[in-house]
């Protein structure tokens, strides 16, 4: 469906817009925002950023990346495996923009005033666990947040449409699909005690398409934080040029 061709008039007009068809000023700066999350007229939330699209709905999130030049795509599953499916992603940390989409020549297939979030959360999708989404331009975290007296071993990843799962010898899980590849890298795992950040030892463990997390000691009388990052190969390897070009149109909110 083609693109309704009068978006970069209306940026210009509203001059405190975000027009993502600009200078190359304009892409170091959106590259430098961190990730924003919204709802989907479904009820999922979905973030976009260069070219993937995350989206998260109860029990198992899905990561479509494209590779644009070779005009490929290819969606990736996560299943949270024995999880709360009454666990309902939620927008956290509105953001003051918010997103308006002119696609198509029909009006009634625009969506303006989209609500932004920085930030997704999974409350309780394991017991006394939280899931949450957040991250800036090429890379996403998501962070299981361990409640004191909850088990980190409730904690188990299936994931589908991959070419090849595999683990590499700095710690990180290479994921492999026919656009690209998508690693998730080493798990950062810590501790807060006394106003300061104490490391715990912590791993990935593949058993075929499954993935867990391996822990060393740590205090279960206190919250426990695994927090992976992930980031697409070809995406921030350079192949892509315009980081923006996925963007929707982004203004501020404006009062009324």
């Amino acid at each position: 469906m083609k693109t309704f061709r009068t978006v970069l008039p209306v940026c210009i007009l509203a001059a405190s817009a975000l027009c993502v068809a600009a200078s190359p000023d304009v892409h170091s700066a959106l590259a430098r925002l961190p990730l924003r999350f919204e709802t989907a007229p479904n009820g999922t939330l979905v973030a976009r950023e260069g070219p993937y699209k995350l989206l998260l709905a109860a029990g198992q999130t899905t990561i479509t990346v494209s590779d644009r030049k070779r005009h490929q795509a290819a969606s990736v599953v996560t299943k949270f495996a024995g999880a709360n499916l009454a666990s309902h992603p939620q927008g956290a940390g509105p953001l003051a923009a918010r997103a308006t989409y002119l696609i198509g020549q029909d009006p009634a297939g625009w969506r303006a005033g989209a609500p932004l979030f920085g930030r997704a959360v999974y409350h309780g999708v394991y017991r006394g666990i939280d899931l949450v989404f957040h991250g800036d331009a090429g890379s996403l975290e998501y962070d299981f947040v361990v409640r004191p007296g909850a088990s980190a071993r409730r904690i188990a990843l299936d994931v589908s449409g991959a070419s090849a799962l595999g683990l590499a010898a700095d710690g990180s899980l290479h994921i492999s699909t026919p656009a690209g590849e998508i690693r998730w890298h080493k798990p950062e795992v810590y501790q807060w005690k006394d106003g300061a950040r104490e490391a715990v030892a912590g791993a990935f463990s593949l058993h075929g398409r499954r993935v867990t997390f391996a822990l060393g000691a740590y205090d279960h009388g206190r919250e426990l934080v695994i927090d992976p990052t992930l980031t697409y190969a070809t995406y921030l390897g350079g192949r892509t040029t315009n980081p923006a070009a996925a963007w929707p149109w982004i203004a501020p909110a404006t009062s009324t």
